[in-house]
Order: structure tokens, then C-alpha cells, then sequence
């Protein structure tokens, strides 16, 4: 969802300035890990794909689930910061790379962190992996 009302909900405002009057964001994050708009309208759900790849090749240097959209950047309230993660599995252990393009030092970057490396114990619990490493990159 691209709507910050849940985000209101549960007492979460950080979105609210970019939002617009009906709470609105545009296709950020969500619409983009989960509903890639393809020309013909499909849609990718990259983050079931690099489950599944991790699952099926774990070897790949492609699992890679991006934000960065250019084709619906102009529709976005604001530009992803944290547009790019990859992961990477050696050993039976599962690492995660990501690249922030531009960082709020104070508010973002710690719930970047916590986030991303939720999420690295996440995939890594569904894929039978160890959870390793979180590293992270700044633009």
C-alpha cells in the first residue's frame, strides 16, 4: 500500500509531508518491490523472485530488487533513498548489501538499518539460511 492512513493508524507520521491530500505517496517502495509495472502491464513481485532464486540459485550475483524506477520517478512523492538491495548467499549463509542514494543521518538511517536487517533475517528464515551480514552503502 502507497497510502500513509495504516502508517496514521498506528501512530507513524514521518510519511505525512509527502503525502498527498488524500495520503497518497505515488509508487514508492511497496508498488516497486512488490508490483514492478512491466510495458505490457504485468506486474513482478521482486521480492517472491529473489526468494525463489535464492531458493533455486543461490550462486546467482542477480538477486538484486530495486526501487529506482525511472519511468515513474516523476510520480513519486519523493525519490527512493534506499533504492537498491542485493543479496547474496555463500556458505548457507545469506548477506545483504544495500545502496542508499541519499541518507538522513537522524531519522532515516537507523530505520534503514533495523529494517534491512529484519529483512535479511526474514528471507533468511524462508530460504533455510543463516542470516550473516547487512552492509551498507552510501551514495
Amino acid at each position: 500500500d502507497t497510502n500513509v492512513k495504516y502508517l496514521n493508524e498506528h501512530g507513524v507520521t514521518i510519511w505525512d509531508e509527502w503525502a498527498d491530500e488524500r495520503g497518497e505517496l505515488g509508487p514508492v517502495y511497496g508498488k516497486q518491490w512488490r508490483s514492478w509495472t512491466e510495458t505490457n502491464g504485468n506486474a513482478i513481485d521482486q521480492i517472491a523472485n529473489a526468494i525463489e532464486t535464492i531458493k533455486t540459485n543461490p550462486d546467482s550475483r542477480r538477486i538484486i530488487v530495486s526501487s529506482w524506477n525511472v519511468a515513474e520517478i516523476e510520480k513519486m512523492a519523493l525519490p527512493p533513498c534506499h533504492c537498491l538491495f542485493q543479496f547474496y548467499v555463500q556458505n548457507g549463509q545469506l548477506s545483504c548489501l544495500l545502496y542508499q542514494r541519499s541518507a538522513d543521518a537522524f531519522l532515516g538511517v537507523p530505520f534503514n538499518i533495523a529494517s534491512y536487517a529484519l529483512l535479511t533475517l526474514m528471507v533468511a528464515q524462508v530460504t533455510d539460511l543463516e542470516a550473516h551480514e547487512f552492509i551498507h552503502a552510501f551514495g
